[in-house]
């Protein structure tokens, strides 16, 4: 709605028609909160990308989330460390992000892409090369066995013996596994003979077959590509025949050892900086994009940013090539501010800032000014979005409200309605005065745009979003269990199950009885040294006991001081566990309270909650009610992480003890705390009929009175406070 509204103003207008031709033109006055709406309206209006480029990834985040929350397809391409020299375990989590960001411009499934200018001013892979190494793979596709391995290889894939991350493939029989850096889960290509038999999704963890699969998009998993190690070499040899005097004495010596590598048929993990070598014509995630609309946002704080890390790149690399890693010639990996002002003058340009300041570097075609201001979050409480809304509404405003979760929205709209709003859930309400659109999503704040009479406010952004939470459903059942040589490194400590308690030393290939195979090597009390077959790794499992681990008692093999531990664990968890049966029995025995099931004032209740419940929510919180409706007493432990929800867990207990007629105390361990959940309470408890009282030394006599008279004749519901709740004159 608040789309329409803008789009009416001379100012947007003024705007949209600046992106008509190249060159920048700059914007003063809104906020970033509006940016983020302006943008999105943009993309909606002219159907082009958006590039936004800011001064560093968390502003780029915020970007893309207010994005996605908008409606669009919205991706973070982040800055990377080029791997320019030999680093053990080193990781290329920001390449595989950067490559799944190519991959869906490459295949249109992007509506905008935020970029920090560091990322945007570093060479990545050329858009002709890396649209040459994908592949598109189908159930029914002839595509020979060998040439799929020889293309994954020269997209710079790894073989692995088995699949455990991005940029990895396997080859087991008919079957090769893929793990391309945009897969949110590896594919299994299965063959009968030459033809592509089924694909199929399969879990990390176990190997098992997750779904079917209608198609797999095989990206390049690395930026820098050579291809096979003859090649590489000759390219590498070809360099150096070129170079003349100093520079080739420096170049042979950069290359020496990667030579030598190559020449033993294994390709070097560090090729970054060959990355001139291999592309003559350099390329950045500009060349990626066709005609986008360009945006720099905050350019004073893209170019105090872009100054701090070319001082620092410019330390980086002097070290490197006063060591002889890099040479004159292999040290051009990035673009400077000055490339990024070039570039704004052959695109589509807007120029972003707060207030008007200097832009020297930037021949503008316009300049143009709005006015608009952020709007705070919204707490949850209704009163105080009354208190936003009746202004907005007597001045004639539409207002879209972002509440959060769709059930929140649902909520928050009957509750608007009931107090007399004019309340829409519809996308394409019609733009009209005073009228309220609920719509759920977060943003990461609102604004108010009084040129075009529409303002925006949003709920507070709590917890994962859907994306990260989706990656978080599946975990281990067993934390300690070892599952991957990826879970331990050389020096931590492990529990062998006959052995006990040892140091994993690596990884040792041993020749036993004619065959070579990899063994784990455990470090026990003195020279005692046991070597575990990979094969065997679910015999160990991380040491995870409290304490110092300087400290540590290693084992000793052969002795039986091992065996006289688990038999005396053995024997106390015997006897703890007959106590827990004997106890639990006499509780089993012990009459309670059962509470009534659930009733519509419930439902309406846990439905105002206005984000989406964890699946770990879902599940305590049914178990705790199935406990609560049960003639016995309740005997549960609800464990969990700062910020997981276990709060709401106990406010829906608290709410169906209220709704069975009996009262609830919440006992906090600081005034702190009791005073937030009473301030919780307050706020989830609004819409009905229910009195909170708080005792604590944040109240004064007076107040601690009343609540005492009223938990002494029933007017108070629900009480919270410290262990001022425990005293004798609350009855």
């Amino acid at each position: 709605m608040y789309e329409a509204l803008l789009k009416a103003t001379p100012e947007y207008q003024k705007i949209a028609a600046s992106f008509a031709k190249p060159g920048p033109a700059a914007l003063f006055g809104l906020p970033p909160a509006g940016r983020a709406l302006l943008y999105a309206a943009l993309q909606k209006d002219l159907g082009r990308l958006v590039c936004i480029v800011t001064p560093g990834e968390a502003e780029a985040t915020h970007f893309a989330d207010d994005l996605k929350a908008l409606g669009l397809t919205a991706a973070v391409f982040p800055p990377r460390d080029f791997m320019l020299r030999p680093v053990e375990g080193a990781g290329r989590e920001y390449e595989y992000r950067r490559l799944s960001v190519l991959g869906a411009l490459a295949g249109g499934r992007l509506n905008a892409v935020c970029v920090p200018a560091e990322a945007l001013l570093q060479y990545t892979v050329p858009r002709d090369e890396f649209l040459r190494n994908t592949l598109t793979l189908k159930p029914g596709m002839v595509y020979n066995r060998e040439a799929l391995v020889a293309r994954l290889f020269a997209a710079g894939y790894v073989r692995r013996s088995q699949v455990d991350g991005p940029g990895q493939f396997s080859v087991r029989g008919d079957i090769v596994d893929i793990y391309a850096p945009d897969m949110h889960q590896p594919a299994r290509v299965e063959y009968w003979d030459d033809e592509i038999d089924s694909l199929a999704s399969f879990d990390l963890l176990t190997q098992r077959r997750d779904g079917s699969l209608e198609k797999i998009y095989l990206s390049p998993a690395r930026e820098v590509l050579f291809g096979n190690t003859a090649e590489t070499a000759e390219a590498l040899r070809g360099a150096i025949k070129k170079a003349r005097g100093k520079k080739r004495t420096a170049m042979e010596k950069a290359t020496e050892a990667d030579l030598a590598q190559l020449a033993s048929g294994l390709m070097p993990e560090a090729m970054d900086k060959y990355y001139g070598i291999r592309y003559p014509q350099p390329a950045t995630l500009l060349d990626h994009l066709d005609s986008p609309i360009f945006v720099l946002d905050e350019v004073g704080g893209i170019r105090d940013a872009q100054k701090a890390t070319e001082y620092r790149r410019g330390e980086e690399l002097t070290g490197l090539l006063e060591e002889g890693v890099l040479c004159p010639g292999l040290d051009v990996l990035y673009q400077t501010m000055d490339d990024l002002a070039i570039a704004a003058q052959k695109q589509s340009t807007l120029l972003c800032e707060n207030f008007l300041r200097g832009m020297n570097e930037f021949k503008l075609k316009d300049l143009i000014n709005v006015e608009a201001f952020a709007a705070p979050n919204w707490g949850g409480d209704l009163a105080s979005l009354r208190e936003d809304l009746d202004p907005l509404i007597a001045q004639g405003y539409a207002v879209t409200l972002f509440s959060g979760t769709p059930k929140g929205a649902a909520a928050l709209t009957r509750d608007l309605t009931d107090k007399g709003y004019s309340v829409s859930m519809s996308r394409d309400v019609r733009p009209a005065k005073g009228i309220v659109q609920v719509l759920p999503g977060h943003l990461t704040a609102g604004c108010t745009f009084p040129f075009a009479h529409a303002a925006v406010i949003s709920s507070r952004r709590h917890g994962l979003d859907e994306e990260a939470a989706a990656e978080n459903k599946k975990r281990k059942k067993n934390k300690n269990a070892l599952s991957s040589l990826s879970d331990i490194k050389p020096g931590d400590y492990v529990v062998h199950q006959s052995h006990g308690i040892g140091m994993y030393a690596g990884i040792q290939r041993l020749e036993v009885q004619g065959a070579i195979k990899d063994y784990l090597k455990i470090q026990y009390s003195g020279s005692d040294v046991l070597y575990v077959p990979v094969t065997q790794l679910d015999l160990l499992s991380r040491y995870t006991a409290p304490g110092d681990e300087e400290k540590v008692k290693l084992a000793k093999l052969g002795g039986t001081e091992w065996q006289r531990t688990r038999a005396k664990v053995k024997k106390a968890t015997e006897e703890m566990a007959q106590e827990l049966i004997e106890l639990y029995a006499r509780r089993r025995q012990a009459q309670g309270y059962a509470f009534p099931p659930d009733g519509d004032w419930q439902n309406d209740f846990e439905t105002r909650f206005e984000y989406d419940e964890t699946d770990d929510q879902l599940h305590a919180t049914a178990e705790i009610k199935q406990d609560m409706e049960k003639p016995y007493p309740m005997d549960r432990l609800l464990c969990g992480d700062v910020g997981v929800g276990k709060t709401e867990v106990a406010l829906r207990a608290a709410f169906k003890c209220v709704m069975g007629g009996k009262q609830c105390a919440l006992l906090a361990p600081t005034t702190l705390l009791a005073w937030q959940h009473y301030n919780t309470l307050l706020s989830r408890m609004e819409a009905f009929p229910v009195k909170v009282g708080m005792l604590s030394r944040f109240r004064t006599a007076k107040q601690q009175k009343e609540t005492l008279r009223g938990l002494q004749s029933g007017s108070v519901d629900i009480v919270v406070g410290t262990h001022r709740l425990l005293s004798k004159d609350v009855r």
